[in-house]
């Protein structure tokens, strides 16, 4: 841990570039401990897209509830990952409630528009399901940038 030297002595030049290198090492430790957005973007993408495939492509109604009921724990998962998380990039939540909303909101389109008439069809499925996950995947991209 770091601590400040509040000694009476005057500051040196390699105290200040001691304090700097310190300062440099503890803002990459924290850029380090806060990638963790991106992978739960990342995970929540390519879960998302897997949940609308089994969905669509699945016709067996216990089947799909089955594959709900499998989706509940998943999410609970990460929701309990990601609170146990110590570090957060400054606005990282707030930068990702739009790939959030436009995710969730292609994905009740998706099976608006694609159940019951479209179940089976896999040349719908598998598009729509990329097309559900690309904002979360985006997100995850750009919050690995951030």
């Amino acid at each position: 841990a770091y601590t400040a030297n509040m000694s009476s002595e005057s500051p040196t030049p390699s105290r200040a570039a001691d304090d700097l290198a310190r300062a440099a090492d503890v803002a990459t430790q924290l850029r380090s401990r806060s990638r963790w957005m991106a992978s739960y973007l990342t995970l929540f993408g390519v879960g998302f897209a897997a949940i609308t495939v089994a969905l669509g492509l699945l016709e067996s109604t216990p089947v799909r509830v089955i594959v709900v009921a499998l989706w509940v724990p998943f999410v609970v998962g990460m929701v309990i990952w990601s609170s146990r998380q110590r570090v957060v990039a400054l606005k990282a939540r707030r930068r990702a409630m739009p790939y959030w909303a436009a995710a969730s909101l292609l994905y009740a389109v998706v099976l608006v528009i694609g159940t019951p008439d479209l179940l089976g069809n896999l040349a719908y499925w598998l598009p729509a399901a990329a097309v559900v996950a690309l904002p979360l995947l985006i997100g995850a991209w750009r919050e690995r940038r951030a």
